[in-house]
């Protein structure tokens, strides 16, 4: 029996702008095609309605339903910034194509995550997803080879410790070269009890789809993805509106919705979900029934994660934007959320461990694997040394 979900109070994960409610309009082209008119692009800022797109990851959308609606010659900086946005993606495709290669020599398995790969799976097409990096998930038996190979081939790791070390306490490393950004992950998220399926398992059931020229990569399979997709987006707030207008798509398709939902109820992530769902019915005013009873409890959940967004949302994801206090206000507001997303008591006290060893103290003080426990004792001092940092070099701004 489907449920209705219960309506739920705005959360404005685009902004109540003539600028923000356009780019809801478009927002799920091709899936939902909205009539535009020439009067409509006279009714809004075009720069500020450019930079909102940029921001939420959507400005692939925004031009493609200007452009069906035959209206793209009215508005030349939409065409030129779409154009550069083009150009990069085809760099990545380029990119990700020649990584896969390296990878597939050295005999370092790799998935590709999110990005081109997720955007053919959901749209069929790979230019629908803007994305700054390129994710890949190695087989975690294999980090420090294709950690090596990285390195060898001109690209240089954000943190400066070893991959064992890190592994303990992050889920990936970012490397940059020459503009471009890739992050390796060996597990999905730093708990990895929040979705606990193996690499092995992973690659069994893994998919695929051409990126270009015929060039096959590897990809999560397309439930696999999009759970993981919706639990990314939930642990970042809903920051950007793409990673919901993705579950808003994949929920409004029934196979999907119920296959999310029954994957859901396996991995004890029905609050995750049905907030996800509720969220995406309010902001795109789209019907989504739930293919699954939903309990009191995991409604209490969910009404909990309802908070913790509507907190989160307004805060910017760079933290170089942040004054001390918004940044540590950010931070309550995330561990909470990450706990109330817990599927387990494994990943409860993961989670917890977490509270007393940060991938900062593991930069700051460089200790060795078997004395790993000792950063509980030395924490405080640390991040306090951290936090004085901060307030030196982001001081609080003029009012």
């Amino acid at each position: 029996m489907n449920e209705t979900p219960a309506t739920l109070p705005p959360i404005p994960v685009l902004p109540a702008s003539p600028e923000g409610d356009f780019l809801r309009r478009v927002a799920l082209w091709p899936v939902r095609k909205p009539l535009l008119t020439p009067a409509m692009l006279t009714e809004i800022d075009r720069p500020a309605m450019i930079k909102l797109a940029q921001k939420h990851r959507l400005l692939p959308a925004l031009s493609w339903a200007v452009a069906a609606s035959g209206d793209i010659a009215l508005w030349p900086e939409l065409q030129a910034v779409q154009r550069r946005v083009s150009i990069r993606a085809l760099r990545q495709a380029a990119e990700t194509a020649r990584l896969l290669d390296l990878f597939a020599r050295a005999g370092c398995r790799a998935l590709v995550l999110k990005g081109q790969a997720l955007s053919l799976q959901l749209y069929g097409r790979a230019d629908l997803r803007m994305s700054s990096d390129i994710d890949f998930l190695v087989d975690p038996a294999m980090k420090t080879v294709a950690h090596n190979l990285m390195v060898e081939n001109g690209f240089t790791p954000t943190y400066p410790v070893d991959v064992e070390t890190l592994s303990f306490i992050n889920k990936d490393q970012v490397y940059t070269s020459n503009k471009l950004r890739v992050e390796l992950h060996w597990r999905l998220f730093d708990n990895q009890a929040l979705l606990p399926w193996s690499f092995n398992e992973l690659w069994a059931n893994r998919s695929s789809v051409i990126l270009m020229e015929s060039q096959e990569a590897p990809t999560l399979a397309r439930h696999h993805h999009i759970l993981y997709q919706a639990l990314h987006g939930l642990k970042h707030g809903w920051r950007r509106a793409r990673w919901l207008v993705d579950l808003t798509v994949a929920l409004q398709d029934d196979t999907d919705r119920k296959a999310l939902f029954a994957l859901a109820q396996h991995y004890n992530l029905i609050p995750a979900l049905a907030h996800t769902t509720r969220l995406a019915q309010s902001v795109f005013e789209v019907d989504l029934p739930i293919p699954v009873p939903i309990r009191w409890h995991q409604r209490a959940i969910a009404g909990r994660i309802d908070q913790r967004i509507r907190h989160l949302i307004g805060i910017p994801m760079t933290p170089d934007d942040l004054d001390l206090a918004t940044w540590a206000k950010q931070r309550f507001h995330e561990k909470l959320l990450d706990l109330l997303i817990c599927p387990s008591l494994k990943g409860f006290l993961i989670e917890i461990k977490h509270y007393f060893i940060g991938i900062g103290d593991v930069i700051d003080a460089k200790l060795p694997k078997h004395l790993l426990w000792a950063y509980i004792a030395i924490r405080p001092i640390l991040l306090l040394r951290r936090m004085v940092l901060r307030k030196r070099t982001h001081p609080r701004r003029p009012q």
